[in-house]
């Protein structure tokens, strides 16, 4: 079921680790966008969940180095570009 026909205009999954998970995404025309956080340690590699979201495909990164404001207008700038349709491969927090 697309989201809009149910009246989503906007749906947020959190937690993307699979490759199926992305192929569904992106088959109801969705982005897959891939947080980084610089300061944070690596999550366990050895994990099998952690490899797995390894190989999935993200449409853009947003490298969150930057304040709790510059990271608000990062998140409008997102929002903006995919409304857009230029989506971009990477935003970097500390930019705005």
């Amino acid at each position: 079921m697309v989201a809009e026909q149910v009246g989503a205009r906007l749906c947020v999954i959190g937690g993307v680790r699979y490759h199926q998970d992305e192929e569904l995404i992106h088959a109801q025309q969705g982005y897959v966008v891939e947080v980084l956080r610089p300061d944070m340690p690596e999550p366990d590699v050895l994990d099998p969940t952690e490899i797995s979201r390894k190989r999935v495909s993200v449409d853009a990164r947003v490298i969150n180095d930057g304040t709790l404001n510059q990271l608000n207008l990062l998140a409008s700038k997102l929002l903006t570009d995919i409304r857009a349709g230029s989506l971009q491969a990477q935003y970097q927090a500390h930019a705005f």
